[in-house]
């Protein structure tokens, strides 16, 4: 055989030749850090996401060790095992966990199950074998130069690892973007479920809580109270819970924030005094960084050029739980608050279930996996600093909505002669939600393609402050819900749009950090605005309250266009 051929077939049988002995049973880790595996390596910067890699690495090692061709003799001394026979090797307990682990992975991520992930292992393969034949030229020559040269310091040279660099990118495009895609939609779907439950729950809370607090005998400022003490709380958690999630994985962490809001809601059902109240928002506010987290999770298993739009797939779920929500708590509020409450944490222990069943456990990236995604329509990778101040500024505007609008309601309107309470609300907010889903499902996809990110953040702006604007200029429910319908539309462009450019720039290690950012941003917004509300309500300033949501919308309309500078 010629010198070129052997080292080509030893480079085929590499998952046999490992750097640690194997009566220590390596790691899928330990594997892809071998140097020798440089072809492996180069999945690592593929689309092919590294626990896919690790996990189909690991059942091919698993495979290999069970194989009665598999011959221990072959093996450098210092890789044999020191005591063991091949029938002791193939009987030890933690190849057969090794081996069920990695079938579980290859169930719950490949369509075709295991069958899937060993067809794709065959893909894979034949794809090693074109590039070894690739390599026998410089084998040839390194041979050349030298004829004890190792296959660590052959796996070093610039020409292999151009020519690695150049198979992985064939690798991703004729191997690699199906199965990940496949996991992709299923993570989204699964955080589709999820968030849609989590709002759901949070919703039904929203329109009966200021109502709620006055039967304890709180005023208007003490009402917005509740919504900064829980923003207080959320400023201090969501960096913490972001980082976390970067280092520990979004599914616990995510699991983590629901039981809170869990805990809290049947905290706030048992609440007999304003004190309990409060201290029950503040335990919501701690463990409220659960949007963050599943947004992190989708931007995982999403490219960077669909993040925008993935990130607006859960802004179908947020208006569906912003519809379903307020519906439920008008429908119950004829038993009392403490029903449609329950129903919250009912809603809550459903959207833990959900994760602990659909959710697949995300490891997070590494920081080398992929660098910052800088496209021609978004920021650069370090001016994060303009996004993050847009949708700081939509994120008062809203927030300000949010916690004085059913105060504001109630002294303003009265369609019909009929006094505007809870109830009504409730209903209002489903319209919200059912508007909202509309066009996050219907229009908002053609807006983006048609005017890219900054012209959809121009029209969001322009849209909600008009609408936001006209709040105390009707009076009957024609005109509330045609005001509000403008209002809406401008929101649920903004939203996902705002998230998706935040999100791309920065790198894929930083996504936890950047979305827990885009919760303290949010957590701001929830602390100053209820404040704001509570002084300008309670001193009777309506229409001061509604010019200033116009104003802080004028300001990001304005500051939009250098974004859009930024683009041309």
């Amino acid at each position: 055989m010629a010198p070129a051929s052997r080292i080509a077939a030893g480079i085929r049988r590499n998952l046999a030749k490992i750097d640690v002995p194997l009566d220590r049973l390596l790691t899928p880790t330990d594997i892809v850090r071998d140097p020798r595996f440089a072809c492996i390596g180069a999945f690592d910067q593929s689309n092919l996401s590294l626990d896919v890699t690790r996990n189909l690495v690991a059942r091919e090692l698993a495979a290999l060790l069970a194989s009665e061709e598999f011959d221990f003799t072959r093996l450098p001394l210092q890789y044999r095992l020191r005591s063991w026979g091949v029938r002791q090797v193939r009987r030890d307990s933690r190849i057969g966990r090794l081996l069920r682990r990695t079938a579980g992975f290859t169930e719950a991520n490949f369509p075709n199950g295991p069958d899937g992930a060993i067809a794709l292992l065959q893909q894979l393969q034949r794809w090693a074998g074109e590039m070894i034949e690739r390599c026998l030229p410089a084998i040839d020559s390194a041979l050349a130069e030298t004829p004890q040269l190792s296959l660590r310091e052959f796996s070093a040279r610039p020409a292999i690892q151009r020519l690695l660099r150049e198979s992985s990118r064939e690798l991703r495009e004729r191997y690699c973007a199906s199965a990940d895609d496949a996991i992709g939609r299923r993570v989204v779907l699964a955080i589709f479920l999820i968030v849609l439950a989590d709002i759901s729950g949070w919703a039904v809370i929203l329109p009966l809580l200021p109502y709620y607090a006055e039967k304890w005998g709180a005023t208007p400022r003490q009402v917005g109270a509740l919504f900064s003490v829980y923003a207080l709380a959320q400023i201090v958690a969501s960096p913490l819970l972001g980082r976390l999630a970067d280092r520990i994985g979004r599914k616990s962490v995510l699991l983590l924030s629901l039981a809170g809001s869990f805990l809290s809601f049947v905290w706030l059902g048992f609440a007999g005094s304003y004190t309990s109240i409060l201290l029950s928002r503040a335990l919501s506010g701690i463990t409220a960084g659960n949007l963050p987290v599943a947004q992190a999770s989708v931007a995982d298993f999403t490219k960077a050029s669909e993040r925008t739009r993935a990130f607006g797939t859960l802004g179908v779920a947020y208006g569906l739980g912003f519809l379903l929500g307020p519906a439920i708590s008008s429908a119950l509020m004829r038993f009392g608050y403490f029903v449609p409450i329950m129903a919250a944490a009912l809603v809550s222990a459903v959207s833990i279930v959900l994760t602990l069943a659909l959710l697949p456990g995300t490891s997070p990236p590494r920081a080398s996996e992929e660098p910052a995604v800088v496209p021609r329509a978004t920021p650069r990778a370090s001016d994060w600093r303009l996004p993050a101040a847009l949708l700081g500024l939509f994120f008062v505007a809203f927030n300000l909505f949010t916690s004085g609008f059913g105060l504001f309601a109630e002294r303003s309107y009265r369609p019909g002669g009929l006094p505007f309470g809870a109830q009504q609300l409730g209903w209002l907010y489903a319209y919200v939600g059912a508007v909202a889903i509309v066009v996050q499902a219907t229009v908002f996809r053609h807006v983006l393609d048609r005017l890219g990110e900054a012209g959809t953040i121009a029209v969001g702006f322009a849209a909600a402050m008009l609408g936001f604007g006209a709040l105390p200029l009707v009076s009957e429910w024609k005109g509330i819900l045609t005001i509000t319908t403008v209002a809406v539309f401008g929101v649920a462009l903004l939203r996902p749009t705002l998230t998706g450019v935040l999100s791309r720039s920065v790198s894929s290690s930083q996504q936890g950090q950047a979305l827990g950012l885009s919760q303290s941003l949010q957590g701001v917004a929830q602390l100053l605005a209820p404040m704001a509300t509570g002084v300008l309500i309670g001193s009777g300033y309506l229409a001061g309250w509604s010019l200033a949501i116009a104003g802080c919308l004028a300001i990001g309309l304005v500051l939009n266009f250098t974004l859009e500078k930024n683009h041309a």
